[in-house]
Parts: C-alpha cells; sequence; structure tokens
C-alpha cells in the first residue's frame, strides 16, 4: 500500500507548544496565589475553566462516534485532530481533582449548613451527596477514557495493517458506545452544571449541552486543519469541496445549538413557573442581558450568516476566522452559564431589624427553598474575578500542550484507508479541484 509521506505537523504546533507551557506555570502560579487569597473564587473560577475545555474533548469524542457510524471524507480529514482532543479527557480526569477537593467552595448541596435548612436539597441528597457525586464523576471519566482510548488503538492498527474486517468491527462497536457515551454527558451536565442551582431543573439541558460540546470541538477541528494545510505538501490534498462540507457540519451545529438554546428558553418561560423561569432572570439582568446578546449575535446570527454563504466555507482562511469567533464565543457562553449560579447563593445584606426584634442581628438570609418567591431571589451583577483569566490561562496551557502534543505524535491524514486513497487517486477533481 504507496502512502504519501507527510509531515506530523507543521512548525506552528512547535512555536505554540512552549507557549502553552508557559501559559499553564503562570496560571498555576496565579491560581495557588488565588487559592490563598479566597478558596470560593478559586474553587469557583476553577470549575469554569476546566468545564471549557473538558466540553471540547467530550465533543470531540461524540464526533468521532458520529463519524465512525455515518462515514464520510470530513471525518478522515479531521480524524488525527478529534482524536488527539479526546485523549486529553485523561488529563481532564486529572485535572478534576481540585473538584473533587472543593466542592463545598462550589456546590450548595455539598454544605451540610445549606442542605439542613433547605426541604428540597434533603429529598434530593440520596443523589446529590458526595460519595456518590465522586463515585459517578470516576465511572464517567473510566468510560469516556476506555472509548477514546479504543477508538486510537484501533486506529494505531489500522495504520500498520488496514483490515476491512476491523474497519466494521469498529462502526459496530461505536453504535452502543454512543449510546452509552451520551448517558455519561447528559449524566455529567447535571452534577456538574445542573446541580450547581439544584432547586433548577430542565429536560433539555442535558442535550443542549451535549450539542454545545460537539460545536466549539469542531471549530476547533476546522481551526487546526487550516493552519495545517497551510503547509505546501499538504494543503493541496484538502479539496474546496471538503472544506464546504466541514463548514456545512459547523453550520448545522450552530443551527442545533440555537434551536435547543431557544427551546429550553420558550418552555421555561412560558410555562412561568418561578422555580424554573428564576434561571434565565439571574442571565438577562443585572448586566447579565449584555452577554446574552453577544451569544444572540455572534454565536448564532453572525455565523448562520457567514456559513451560508459558500465562498466562505470554500476559502480555509476565512472559515477559519469564522471557527476562531465561535471558540472565542465558546468561552463566552460558558461564563454566561456558569457564573450567576455562584451569584445566586449570595444574599444581600438585609435591612436593619425593627426595635424589638430578638433576631435583628443576623445578616444573612436563609438558603433560597422551594417556596421562596421571585421577588426574593437574588440576582447577582455581571462580574468577573482575576482568578478567571488565571486558572482559564492555567487549564488552557495544559490542555492545549497535551493537544499539541497529541497532533505531533500521528499522521494527520489516514493515508492508509481505501476511501482517502480513492479521493487522492481519483476523486478530488470532482471535489473541488
Amino acid at each position: 500500500m504507496s502512502a504519501t509521506t507527510l509531515p506530523t505537523a507543521p512548525e506552528l504546533w512547535d512555536r505554540i507548544q512552549p507557549y502553552a507551557l508557559g501559559a499553564a506555570a503562570i496560571g498555576a502560579a496565579l491560581g495557588l496565589l488565588g487559592w490563598w487569597l479566597s478558596p470560593d473564587h478559586f474553587f469557583q473560577s476553577y470549575l469554569w475553566a476546566y468545564l471549557i475545555f473538558l466540553n471540547i474533548s467530550v465533543g470531540s469524542l461524540t464526533i468521532l462516534l458520529l463519524n465512525n457510524l455515518t462515514g464520510g471524507l470530513w471525518g478522515l480529514a479531521i480524524r488525527r485532530i478529534l482524536e488527539a482532543m479526546a485523549q486529553n479527557l485523561l488529563v481532564m480526569a486529572i485535572l478534576f481533582i481540585p473538584i473533587a477537593l472543593g466542592m463545598h467552595h462550589i456546590f450548595p448541596w455539598a454544605n451540610a449548613e445549606h442542605v439542613a435548612h433547605d426541604p428540597l436539597l434533603q429529598k434530593k441528597a440520596s443523589y446529590l451527596n458526595v460519595s456518590f457525586f465522586l463515585i459517578r464523576a470516576a465511572i464517567y471519566f473510566v468510560v469516556w477514557n476506555a472509548i477514546a482510548w479504543h477508538l486510537r488503538s484501533v486506529n494505531i492498527r489500522q495504520e500498520r495493517d488496514y483490515s476491512r474486517v476491523r474497519d466494521r468491527r469498529l462502526r459496530t462497536i461505536s453504535g452502543p458506545a454512543l449510546v452509552l457515551h451520551g448517558g455519561m454527558l447528559s449524566f455529567a451536565a447535571i452534577d456538574w452544571m445542573m446541580s450547581l442551582e439544584p432547586h433548577w431543573f430542565s429536560s433539555i439541558f442535558p442535550v443542549l449541552v451535549g450539542v454545545s460540546q460537539m460545536l466549539p470541538a469542531m471549530a476547533l477541528a476546522i481551526w487546526t486543519l487550516t493552519r495545517q494545510a497551510a503547509n505546501p505538501s499538504f494543503g493541496p490534498m484538502i479539496s474546496k469541496t471538503l472544506w464546504n462540507d466541514l463548514g456545512n457540519l459547523m453550520l448545522a451545529f450552530v443551527m442545533l445549538w440555537a434551536y435547543m438554546s431557544f427551546s429550553q428558553f420558550l418552555l421555561i418561560w412560558s410555562g412561568n413557573l418561578p422555580e424554573e423561569t428564576i434561571y434565565y432572570l439571574r442571565r438577562i439582568e443585572g448586566g447579565w442581558q449584555v452577554l446574552a446578546w453577544v451569544l444572540f449575535l455572534f454565536y448564532f446570527a453572525l455565523p448562520f450568516v457567514l456559513l451560508l454563504s459558500r465562498d466562505m466555507k470554500r476559502n480555509p482562511n476565512r472559515i477559519a476566522a469564522i471557527a476562531c469567533i465561535i471558540l472565542t464565543l465558546h468561552v463566552i457562553h460558558h461564563f454566561w452559564l456558569i457564573q450567576p449560579s455562584f451569584g445566586a447563593h449570595e444574599t444581600p445584606n438585609a435591612s436593619p431589624a425593627p426595635a424589638g426584634d430578638t433576631k435583628g442581628h443576623e445578616t444573612k438570609k436563609e438558603p433560597q427553598t422551594a417556596g421562596e418567591t421571585m421577588e426574593d431571589v437574588h440576582t447577582p451583577g455581571l462580574r468577573a474575578h482575576w482568578l478567571d483569566g488565571a486558572l482559564f490561562l492555567g487549564i488552557g496551557g495544559i490542555w492545549s500542550w497535551s493537544f499539541l502534543r497529541g497532533i505531533r505524535s500521528r499522521r494527520m491524514l489516514l493515508e492508509w484507508d481505501p476511501a482517502w486513497q480513492e479521493y487522492l487517486a481519483h476523486g478530488r477533481d470532482s471535489h473541488g479541484h
């Protein structure tokens, strides 16, 4: 079997890796300082930064499994990139340790004093408790890493000795694996995101999180491929139609994210139940409405309009710019999702007690209960903490270094695959060259 000799990565990756390590070191140092000064802010900022990169890795695994089931040249073009992102799930399992150690700073149900004053949390304690939470987290990471590393090992064997039988077996396994993976990411979304506000519930939310994971994963895969295509020995192998297919997939994920987001908002807002609408009130008041409009305009409207253009999708530099917009808004999206949950646990200072009130010395309100009205709920204003940036640098640096290392260790294109060989030999003219 003949194969075109390709570099494993362009020189760009060599230049970026030291910067990624430097960012990780700076972020870790500032993070340790922040942990010493303000543990609450440290763990809350850590969860936000952690979920940004975890969701990209989980989303890449979803796309890998979908491509195994459906096929398509677009998957052969970005499979190595997706595998490198999915392999970072092992790194994310290690980086989960600070969350496990600081749960009482993050989740209200992990605080015994909070639960003692909240009848609803007492009813949910059989599921929302520290021990069961950690057991579930361990199961998620075991399943995710087992799937990711199995896919990688099969592809390594295929590189050495391609077998159609092995290819069919991989497709057969990917179906049940996708179902299992979907269950894991649904429960993880409930545990790590929805339970930040344990009085709120949405049956659409886990599906919305799953879709929002695939969008940045596809955007990063496309951006990485465009940088790789800048290499003269690599770029000519990617046809304009293949770029178009990748752009169409990114457009589909943009539309699906917008549809799921609007569906959740419409159902909750039209239902007009206080325990549900409070979630959105916290995100459209106090300055948070600015981010909501930014997300609508630049996470949906702008990419949607741009990706409708065939010329935009077929131009690597232009589609790379769109991917960068989506990745930037992915960070803002998670800030809008996560940070208002922490402010919701705080309460404004109580007004002075009237004379003769024996409880006038208390300055804090009891934690929110199931019977609390919307007027009683504290809506925190838009704010950011310097630890947000520090921990984004730290976790992002570690994730990026490991991702680039994964790219460099393997060939970027699957030249051994018969479908790709046929494409290289006969199909490029019909695919846009």
